[in-house]
């Protein structure tokens, strides 16, 4: 059983799974409760992921901070390293499009999707802030299957963000989707799906 994946059209994708398989139906069903938390709780994806790379910050609608868990309409702020759109040094947002989520006794599943998307209070009103154009999603999955949970990342549609007016947005878009389209972007996400899964975290350390 999967929930929808955007069809891969145009552009780059990107695939990156880990997994985990215990003992006991009912350990895998207690850790992919924990899971989910460390999915949903985006705040915490960077030391999650163990690399020093993007941060991430979970912000309402209209940009209120300190967002516990993800809901449908939040935003995330990524601050990635290096040169950022001319609004906010550094700085891409994607929406939460999708949370949806089965749980039943056979099968756990849950997938979050994010879009690029304007700074959030916006409106419509302001240029898509993210390197890469809003056709382009990010798939979160976390699955249990038996006594095995997966955590996977599925990259859908990667086209770059050239729908800006700034010059300098402009190329900084080119320079950070061409290293995103060619694979640099895959370390960190890979990093996070198996940090997701990575049952040596202690309970006592998730949100």
């Amino acid at each position: 059983m999967n929930h929808h994946i955007p069809k891969q059209q145009v552009g780059k994708k990107i695939d990156a799974a880990h997994d985990v398989t215990f003992h006991s139906i009912q350990e895998a069903r207690d850790f992919y409760y924990i899971v989910r938390n460390r999915l949903l709780a985006i705040n915490d994806w960077s030391r999650i992921a163990k690399l020093p790379m993007s941060t991430f910050q979970l912000i309402g609608p209209t940009g209120e901070p300190d967002i516990p868990m993800a809901r449908i309409g939040d935003h995330i702020k990524i601050d990635i390293p290096g040169p950022g759109p001319s609004n906010d040094q550094h700085v891409d947002y994607v929406r939460i499009e999708e949370i949806e989520e089965t749980d039943t006794p056979e099968i756990q599943l849950l997938t979050l999707r994010l879009r690029p998307s304007e700074e959030p209070g916006a409106n419509g009103t302001a240029e898509v802030q993210h390197f890469f154009s809003q056709v382009s999603t990010s798939n979160f999955q976390i699955q249990r299957d038996g006594k095995t949970i997966t955590a996977s990342y599925f990259g859908r549609n990667e086209v770059i963000n050239t729908d800006v007016d700034a010059l300098s947005d402009q190329l900084r878009n080119r320079v950070v989707g061409w290293a995103a389209k060619l694979g640099f972007s895959y370390p960190q996400w890979d990093a996070l799906v198996k940090g997701l899964v990575d049952d040596s975290i202690t309970k006592n350390s998730d949100t």
